[in-house]
């Protein structure tokens, strides 16, 4: 005899599902997951099934059961198919919340040389001497680490008149003056000016700070994240104590006046690139030698 508890001890409730709606087209009851068993049990009856074909028809929904069980619902193959040819469905452009967008990064740094250098600086004040400290000079912040045992101070640009360090690595000296005693169309500049070459003409250098911020647009995935610091270096020429930009090359030999036609001949035999710190330092280098030798 068949009984409600002899289906519920042995068969989960899913299945006795599953077997209910394999044959519940040919019955005549409305069919639920609450009168699983009154179904089952009407169909043995209509039919006189033997316990045989109970087993067979039980084991095939058995397997079913356990293969839905593999993969949820909402990721079958098929109804992932569906779901990607789907425009209703997420696409790309979707926003997932609540997983964590990658924050972006700070590359670069903001000092002319990120390497500690020794160095000696020359003070405004009673033209004073600092001498054998490892500086880094900071552009964005225009002012100058000082190494001292194991702290770091920081002094303002507007105390130093002028700078000389060694490079850590290659021991090759670098001059720098305080910008603001030197002036660019009326305008006093800040920060410091390397000197690049000296002499009656000086090539000065000054680097300056710029920053590319994020562009990175969610919507789409595309740009970077990243904030990234910039450094761009800016020649001019020296006359007194004012400076004048080099802008154009084609240009750059006016400077030189009288001389001009010399030094147009000195950079095409030499192969100067003048769009180079290495191209403008000889061709300058060349310019002061002239009046040097006058001197001697």
């Amino acid at each position: 005899m068949l009984q409600r508890s002899t289906f519920t001890k042995y068969y989960p409730k899913r299945i006795l599902e599953e077997v209910c709606f394999k044959i519940s087209w040919e019955l005549p009851i409305f069919v639920s997951t609450e009168n699983c068993f009154e179904i089952i049990l009407y169909w043995f009856v209509m039919n006189k099934v033997n316990y045989l074909i109970v087993f067979c028809l039980f084991l095939s929904a058995s397997i079913n059961c356990m293969a839905q069980n593999t993969l949820p619902d909402q990721i079958r193959i098929r109804q992932t198919l569906d779901g990607l040819s789907d425009l209703g469905g997420l696409s790309q452009n979707d926003m997932l919340y609540g997983i964590d967008i990658e924050p972006g990064r700070l590359l670069g740094d903001y000092y002319l040389d990120s390497k500690w250098n020794k160095a000696s600086l020359l003070l405004y004040e009673s033209d004073r001497m600092i001498d054998g400290y490892y500086v880094k000079y900071d552009i964005e912040g225009n002012s100058v680490e000082v190494k001292l045992n194991r702290q770091i101070k920081l002094l303002q640009m507007n105390k130093i008149r002028s700078m000389i360090w060694y490079d850590s690595i290659t021991k090759m000296p670098r001059a720098f003056v305080n910008a603001k005693d030197y002036s660019e169309k009326g305008s006093p500049l800040t920060g410091l000016l390397e000197i690049v070459v000296d002499g009656k003409l000086p090539l000065v250098k000054r680097t300056m700070i710029w920053i590319k911020r994020p562009d990175y647009v969610v919507a789409f995935d595309v740009g970077s994240k990243d904030t990234k610091i910039n450094k761009k270096e800016i020649f001019y020429y020296l006359k007194g104590k004012e400076v004048f930009e080099i802008k154009k090359r084609k240009d750059l030999f006016e400077v030189f006046g009288d001389k001009r036609s010399e030094m147009e001949e000195f950079a095409r035999v030499n192969k100067l690139n003048t769009k180079e710190e290495r191209g403008l330092s000889n061709l300058f280098e060349r310019y002061n030698s002239y009046f040097e030798e006058k001197d001697q």
